[in-house]
């Protein structure tokens, strides 16, 4: 069964009724006025008059849209809306809630709070799907996302004191050496595959596997090392290979300029950096009459003292971020 019902075309068409036609309808009754004649009256079917009639207790029950689907309702709206702040507390600092915790937060909230829950809630210990399907429409604000994965350090240091000290500095070294924007530039890593994930192909229903040709079925990881600056003028790019040796055959085909390093895993050291940095130094023209800045993360491969000794030989003031 659907979890929300499409009505049907041919179902009856079911009128919003209102709080006070229905108390005025019933009080001409209670005058002596007949039944049918106040249905017509009032545009009510003559059974829901009926049905209010003998039990007058279902007025109380009827807010003026008509709906009952407030009295419902587990927690207020005001309660509501302090679980939906709390999740997105939770969100911004990296902390998310995933479904199941959502549900259990939820339990335990209605619990704390004395309110009357489903006997489901009770055995499992937790909120039902159908409350939180329920919840997410009724707050779009929320949906679920898949997060990334981010370290703790990084989740820890970006804060507004490390923010505030970056921009000083970086104020700092400007007004000392009077960067032009062509000679302000930022570098960083990224990890690329040599297999890329295969998009989706239109096969048969009935075959239970569908195979698409790759170079390997798991490819290894390369590190590209980029370095742009303020003008969005790019140096050609410097690639980690996942090898022993390095040979120059394997930028062969890449961009112009391109230079490269080995090791065994593809990541970053602090040799293939300070081979980056002669890299750096040739495309960029840096010198110590042509002084240029460099924007980098405190990744140990970057602030090693042969980076910064070889920095210092050749004009290029390094400036870390604290993230």
């Amino acid at each position: 069964m659907p979890f929300k019902y499409i009505k049907k075309e041919t179902s009856r068409t079911r009128s919003n009724l209102d709080l006070s036609v229905i108390r005025n309808a019933i009080c001409d009754i209670d005058k002596g006025n007949s039944i049918r004649g106040v249905a017509l009256e009032y545009g009510i079917d003559r059974n829901t008059l009926r049905n209010y009639l003998r039990d007058r207790s279902k007025l109380t029950k009827i807010t003026e849209q008509g709906s009952q689907f407030k009295t419902s309702l587990i927690f207020t709206i005001e309660e509501e809306k302090a679980l939906v702040d709390y999740v997105l507390t939770c969100s911004k600092m990296n902390y998310g809630l995933t479904r199941q915790a959502a549900m259990k937060l939820a339990y335990e909230y209605a619990t704390i709070n004395s309110k009357k829950v489903p006997d489901s809630w009770t055995s499992n210990n937790c909120a039902g799907k159908d409350w939180f399907r329920g919840f997410m429409t009724r707050n779009p604000e929320l949906s679920l996302r898949t997060p990334e994965a981010t370290s703790l350090s990084r989740s820890t240091s970006f804060n507004r004191k490390n923010v505030a000290d970056f921009f000083d500095n970086l104020k700092e070294v400007r007004e000392r050496f009077k960067f032009e924007a062509h000679n302000i530039y930022k570098c960083d890593e990224t990890g690329c595959t040599t297999v890329q994930e295969c998009p989706k192909v239109i096969a048969s229903k009935h075959v239970r596997q569908v195979g698409q040709v790759t170079s390997a079925e798991r490819g290894s990881l390369v590190t590209v090392c980029f370095a742009v600056n303020a003008l969005g003028n790019v140096i050609p790019p410097f690639f980690i290979f996942p090898r022993v040796k390095y040979n120059e055959s394997f930028v062969a085909s890449g961009p112009p300029g391109s230079q490269g390093d080995s090791y065994p895993s593809g990541w970053m050291t602090t040799k293939s950096f300070v081979k980056f940095m002669e890299h750096f130094v040739k495309y960029s023209k840096a010198s110590v009459q042509n002084q240029v800045l460099l924007i980098l993360d405190n990744h140990e491969s970057h602030v090693n003292i042969e980076v910064v000794k070889y920095a210092k030989l050749h004009g290029v003031t390094l400036l870390c971020l604290r993230i």
